[in-house]
């Protein structure tokens, strides 16, 4: 299965002190969002489109939402496949588990990110599957944001208020290979 997207994130996740739960900006976060608002889009793509922006409620797959509790998320989902031992890094404490088709990280006993891979059966809670089509993606939670890949090969949907919050389509053939559900993203550098 392809868990690419949620290695990395674990990789920055170790660094980032940023907390999932939050519902506000912090007056840091909140001053690097203005700069970014003000300035030129000068990268490939271009900045991402506010009008695909989605509400954080939207950000579940199978039925697990960003913030549940691992409880919560057992009772939802039933035992996890593995459970190894934590991890700690930042400041924080970490649990992969993965159930079939899922694989979902906790930050402090919150869901920070699930990833749901083909050939998974699993939804967003738009009903959005794996091997739906770009088209389809795109009809259910518009355009989107392209990414910087130069293949187009992926969706990102920022979710309002929260830029380092997204869920994410990564597409092989033209459908979805890979959705992933995310808080904790690492931020462009508005300074650059």
């Amino acid at each position: 299965m392809a868990w690419h997207i949620v290695d990395r994130m674990r990789r920055l996740f170790l660094v980032l002190s940023c907390c999932a739960a939050c519902t506000t900006e912090s007056p840091e976060l909140a001053a690097r969002n203005a700069r970014l608002r003000n300035r030129d889009a000068d990268l490939p793509f271009g900045r991402p489109d506010p009008n695909g922006s989605i509400a954080l409620g939207r950000l579940s797959i199978q039925g697990v939402s960003i913030g549940m509790s691992e409880e919560e998320v057992r009772r939802t989902l039933g035992a996890p496949s593995n459970a190894p031992d934590p991890q700690a890094g930042g400041g924080h404490s970490y649990l992969h588990r993965t159930w079939p088709g899922l694989r979902i990280i906790f930050e402090d006993d919150r869901v920070n990110s699930v990833e749901c891979a083909a050939p998974s059966p699993c939804a967003t809670a738009d009903s959005v599957r794996i091997g739906r089509s770009h088209a389809g993606v795109k009809g259910i939670y518009g355009a989107g944001f392209r990414g910087y890949a130069p293949n187009n090969d992926v969706l990102i949907y920022y979710v309002v208020g929260r830029p380092d919050c997204a869920l994410i389509f990564d597409f092989v053939s033209g459908v979805v290979s890979t959705t992933t559900s995310a808080c904790g993203l690492p931020l462009p550098n508005p300074d650059r």
